[in-house]
């Protein structure tokens, strides 16, 4: 498995160049728009985050900095103890059921507006929320060179460079055979991630009678 380093040198033997024709720069930054491509495009668990919110009725909540879009957001309630989900909603739903901010109380719901969280009714005091979110990962480099989504899925990665790199050279007529691999191997990782997600339980036969 090809590290951060390794891989940029990889884009180079591909390709047939040196670091004269396809910078060390220009290699990393391949790979790491490919990186964001695929993790802005698909919900791959390389991205799946989880993080603990103080919110704080008196400030708006900013959502973080590597956020991409929400999976689900919730708080255990102060007086029963239980765990409650909120709906998310469009803005327009939003602002139909709460259109006045001066409504306050515990939140049923949130929408996502100017890159914070909005709750409805809003918050009439501080609680503990737990965001899981899609991040979108920080860009590798030469010092921090390795994360989940090099470990487990760098041929992705790869292609896709290869057909940032290709275009960047201008001239490379591989650019359809870079182009197919990247596909080939994008499908790949979403049928993973799909059967991971919806065929994970074993298959249990009963017999009737």
């Amino acid at each position: 498995m090809p590290d951060f380093v390794a891989l940029k040198a990889k884009l180079g033997d591909w390709l047939a160049v040196d670091t004269g024709r396809l910078a060390d720069s220009v290699r990393g930054d391949c790979i790491n728009l490919a990186m964001r491509d695929l993790s802005r495009e698909h919900d791959f668990w390389f991205g799946e985050t989880t993080l603990a919110m103080n919110l704080d009725p008196l400030l708006v909540q900013g959502v973080p900095n590597d956020f991409s879009r929400p999976h689900s957001l919730w708080y255990r309630h102060p007086t029963t103890g239980k765990i409650v989900f909120l709906d998310q909603k469009s803005k327009e739903e939003f602002d139909i059921l709460f259109p006045d901010t001066d409504v306050v109380g515990l939140p049923t719901i949130y929408t996502l507006w100017q890159g914070s969280l909005w709750f409805g009714p809003a918050l009439d005091q501080t609680i503990v929320a737990t965001l899981n979110y899609y991040a979108v990962p920080a860009d590798l480099t030469d010092a921090v060179n390795t994360n989940l989504f090099i470990q487990y899925a760098w041929e992705a990665l790869f292609f896709r460079a290869l057909v940032y790199a290709s275009k960047y050279l201008i001239e490379d007529p591989r650019l359809p055979v870079w182009e197919q691999g990247a596909r080939d191997a994008e499908l790949k990782l979403i049928i993973e991630h799909a059967r991971a997600r919806h065929s994970g339980g074993r298959l249990v036969i009963e017999e009737p009678g």
